[in-house]
């Protein structure tokens, strides 16, 4: 009777196990994005997502804002961002902003406008330095 029992829960636990391991290999592949797509950088350093379901994804080349069914593109030669390596992002909860953290400083873009304002002027230099300057 105790073996029965021992191998019931050593087949509900492997059935588990393989359940978990097909859903994240689905996940997976609904998520594959690349140049095809629009996708223009291979690193991605960061990523957020903001109240209207947009993903932000930071790379070594700028940063991507993508909709679902496309792509976004921000640089230096395009926006008002203090470099194109990013380290950080977080969007706001209530949806207004998203704060974006630069290898080269730190700036902030207004989302429903999409203006980009660069910090590094006022003395901040990465996200951490916001935490500290409200403490």
């Amino acid at each position: 009777m105790k073996s029965k029992h021992n191998y019931s829960i050593i087949t509900i636990c492997a059935c588990l196990l393989l359940s978990t391991l097909v859903r994240a290999q689905n996940v997976a592949s609904r998520f594959h994005l690349d140049e095809s797509d629009g996708m223009v950088a291979e690193l991605v350093s960061c990523l957020a997502e903001d109240t209207t379901g947009i993903i932000w994804i930071g790379t070594t080349e700028g940063l991507l804002g993508y909709d679902g069914v496309g792509f976004e593109c921000y640089s230096t030669d395009n926006s008002g961002l203090p470099g194109n390596v990013f380290t950080d992002i977080w969007a706001e909860p209530n949806g207004s902003r998203l704060w974006l953290g630069l290898k080269s400083g730190l700036a902030v873009m207004d989302i429903p406008t999409r203006r980009i304002r660069t910090l590094n002027d006022e003395g901040f230099f990465n996200i951490a330095d916001l935490s500290a300057a409200a403490d």
